[in-house]
């Protein structure tokens, strides 16, 4: 695999989009560190061989391909109140009739990263995935989640959540959230999320990282603890919070 053919090929077609815009480039940003971290947890994982790790760093690298076209279009992250930015950048590079002729380049083992990109983003995961193709979406799952947390905490609220950071700190944190999270899995975003529900749901996620270099990583990153230090001007809301962070970090502990 030639990577910078690759990184080129993104670069062009990213040149495309107004990069001065936060969104554009938060994902910009974002997509290198997620496939260097794809790339981080693949080598780790025993009996993967040099192209299997090479192919997580693509993967990363095309993950979020959707996004750039959803926020010039629609001006959101919201996949629902936009479109699902996994299987809408997964027809860009795929689909025969959805495709963009400026993102044709050789892509080695389509089915999986097309599998894989489609996926990164589900609540959870198709029961019918093959063995190869569960590990390559976890991978992908995990790396992004830990950049997640990175983007919510160097980005402002109003650029992450469309709020301002007084809407955030006087809203509430719903029962849903607070069940999910206890519960110890991530929280579904099917419901009208509260701007501090939406902090909760980010947190969630790392009870999901799958591999034990993503765990180590996040420790490092030091992001987590940075989100939740939110300070609600509520003190029902505040209690709610610390009993988010005392199972979060427990839990991760474990």
């Amino acid at each position: 695999m030639d990577k910078q053919t690759i990184i080129n090929k993104f670069n062009e077609y990213t040149s495309f989009y107004d990069l001065a815009n936060p969104k554009i480039r938060l994902k910009y940003e974002h997509t290198f560190r997620v496939a260097d971290i794809s790339q981080q947890i693949a080598a780790s994982i025993s009996g993967l061989s040099s192209d299997d790790i090479e192919l997580a760093w693509l993967i990363g690298v095309l993950h979020d391909i959707g996004r750039f076209e959803q926020v010039t279009r629609f001006g959101t992250f919201a996949d629902k109140e936009s479109v699902d930015h996994a299987s809408f950048g997964a027809d860009l590079l795929f689909n025969p009739d959805k495709k963009d002729l400026r993102l044709q380049f050789d892509i080695p083992d389509t089915a999986l990263v097309e599998t894989a990109i489609r996926n990164h983003s589900r609540f959870k995961l198709p029961s019918d995935l093959s063995e190869r193709e569960l590990l390559f979406c976890n991978i992908i799952r995990d790396a992004d989640k830990l950049d997640i947390i990175r983007v919510n905490v160097e980005f402002t609220i109003e650029e992450i959540y469309n709020v301002t950071e007084q809407e955030l700190i006087d809203s509430d944190i719903s029962k849903q959230a607070m069940d999910a999270l206890m519960a110890g899995h991530a929280v579904e975003r099917n419901y009208p999320m509260t701007p501090m529900d939406k902090v909760v749901a980010h947190a969630s996620m790392m009870q999901e990282l799958v591999f034990p270099l993503s765990r180590e990583i996040l420790k490092k990153q030091g992001y987590l603890d940075i989100l939740l230090d939110k300070h609600p001007s509520k003190p029902e809301t505040a209690e709610k919070l610390e009993l988010v962070k005392k199972h979060i970090f427990n839990f991760l502990q474990q």
